[in-house]
């Protein structure tokens, strides 16, 4: 993700990953509550709601290693921005400004 996004996510953002969880997969974002301090927060959103063209996109079969890889490159930049809430508003709408022409 940093790699791919890195003037797109977030600056508090120190880990992105996804994980399997009672056969739940999650997107798992961990950021720093201030600067300077340790305090994290962390959220799970549970990918269940993005849809492959004939399955569930992120089955939890599937090694976390895999989905991650399918989780930054399957799913582009506009669909990035409709599906988490990783990107800045800057980024936001710079992207969805170059995809409404």
């Amino acid at each position: 993700m940093k790699k791919k996004y890195s003037d797109y996510l977030k600056p508090d953002f120190h880990s992105i990953k996804l994980t399997h969880s009672d056969g739940v997969v999650y997107l798992e974002s961990v950021r720093y509550r201030h600067s300077g301090l340790k305090d994290e927060i962390i959220e799970r959103t549970d990918l269940s709601f993005i849809d492959g063209s004939t399955s569930e996109m992120f089955p939890a079969s599937r090694s976390p290693m895999d989905n991650a890889r399918l989780f930054v490159h399957q799913l582009d930049e506009y669909s990035m921005i409709h599906c988490t809430d990783l990107f800045t508003h800057e980024a936001c709408m710079d992207i969805a400004q170059r995809h409404k022409s």
